[in-house]
């Protein structure tokens, strides 16, 4: 995924909407973290769950938009208040 990254980096848009799934996903994450600002450039999906996300290096997923999945593993104070 680094020439798709390469090639992201250089268009400039307002968001990339990945289709990605399974494993591949975390790859694309990493090599768009490796080639732009993730946090001005967010990867939006409606696929990404938390399994993926647990396969990413750390700092991957800045500025990452998720629509549909829940994640349960995320440990802050509010998410478990609102599992309580």
């Amino acid at each position: 995924f680094h020439a798709v990254a390469a090639r992201l980096r250089d268009a400039r848009p307002d968001v990339v909407f990945s289709t990605v799934v399974g494993v591949p996903t975390a790859y694309l994450y990493e090599a768009c973290a490796a080639a732009f600002d993730t946090r001005a450039i967010p990867i939006a999906s409606l696929t990404t769950t938390e399994a993926e996300i647990g396969l990413m290096a750390p700092g991957s997923t800045e500025g990452a938009i998720t629509a549909a999945p829940y994640f349960h593993k995320v440990d802050t104070p509010q998410n478990a208040a609102f599992v309580a």
